[in-house]
């Protein structure tokens, strides 16, 4: 049942309220007893006898008998990861052969904070070194952007030039946006679990709902680069037409600009550029379906399939854009 207190002023600078007795007495507490008190995101406080100073530190053992393939032993370590463990031990009753001692290094490599602190033949120790808030979840999507862009830049020009060298460097950056796209989850994930985190990342909890699915769209734009650097490869040294090259690069810079508006508009708080992205992405769109934005068919029937597929990596590209707009008008409501 809710009680209301009055809150007295108690000489110059000090609030008070006083405590129900009932309460007092079945938590059997006296005068000068120490009592605990935390602010929770929405500015509720708690108040305990017992200390409320939440541990950081969460430990999961992982135990590769109970594991029946471990070709999933990864997936299993990055769900620990994402769900805020910050001592992750995985053992097994015989030796750890070195196919799984690679998989977990190689695992480990791809997660921001973690390392590897202590291994032996049957035991693996791996710790979050990384302390909460210490890189920002807009400076992590800042950076993810940044990377992506490049990436749509390096591959789409690699493709429509048939450099398959630089398109190789793709797919190391592509491995950057996935361990920003894990830390930003786990910090997520961690700050719904843990009010004080969420304080420290000086988020609001509803910020959660739209910063999610913006990490999420920037990973995806990530993929389809990195698909657009396989068609590359697919091409097999060909040449592309010059009406498909200008109609590719075109697209491309339309699309990237759709998303760019969108990622400053989300980070910054201004809609304008949520609603000049929308509009850039309308603006194409039309261009496409009236044909002012149109190509020849390649008369290469293997350089056609690789440009189809190419386009429908750009047409997601812009899509995500649009839903990261979409995302940056809700954040400034």
């Amino acid at each position: 049942m809710s009680i209301k207190r009055k809150i007295q002023l108690t000489g110059r600078a000090t609030y008070t309220i006083s405590l129900p007795r009932e309460w007092i007495d079945r938590m059997k507490l006296e005068q000068g007893n120490e009592l605990s008190i935390l602010e929770q995101a929405d500015g509720t406080l708690i108040i305990s006898k017992e200390s409320l100073n939440f541990s950081r530190e969460r430990e999961v053992t992982i135990q590769l008998e109970k594991i029946k393939d471990n070709s999933i032993l990864d997936k299993i370590i990055i769900s620990k990861y994402l769900a805020g463990y910050s001592k992750i031990i995985i053992k097994s009753n015989i030796e750890i052969d070195p196919k799984t001692s690679k998989l977990i290094s190689s695992t480990v490599a791809n997660l921001i904070g973690s390392e590897i602190i202590s291994e032996n033949p049957n035991e693996v120790e791996i710790r979050d070194l990384a302390l909460h808030g210490e890189f920002p979840i807009d400076k992590a999507l800042r950076r993810a952007h940044l990377i992506a862009r490049n990436m749509q830049k390096v591959s789409i020009e690699s493709f429509v030039n048939s450099e398959k060298e630089n398109a190789n460097d793709i797919f190391e950056r592509e491995t950057s946006v996935d361990r920003l796209y894990f830390l930003i989850r786990r910090e997520i994930a961690s700050a719904l679990e843990n009010p004080t985190i969420l304080k420290e990342l000086n988020m609001k909890p509803h910020e959660v709902l739209y910063i999610y699915p913006v990490a999420k769209s920037l990973e995806k734009i990530a993929d389809h680069c990195e698909s657009i650097a396989y068609c590359c490869i697919n091409l097999n040294g060909k040449i592309i037409d010059e009406n498909i090259k200008k109609y590719l690069l075109k697209y491309s810079d339309k699309a990237m600009e759709v998303h760019t508006q969108a990622i400053q508009s989300f980070l910054g708080l201004k809609i304008d550029l949520a609603f000049k992205a929308i509009k850039i992405f309308d603006e194409l769109q039309n261009e496409l379906s009236t044909g002012k934005l149109i190509r020849e068919r390649s008369s290469d029937i293997d350089i056609e399939i690789q440009v189809q597929h190419v386009e429908r990596d750009l047409e997601r590209i812009c899509g995500y854009g649009a839903d990261i707009a979409e995302m940056a008008i809700d954040r400034t409501q």
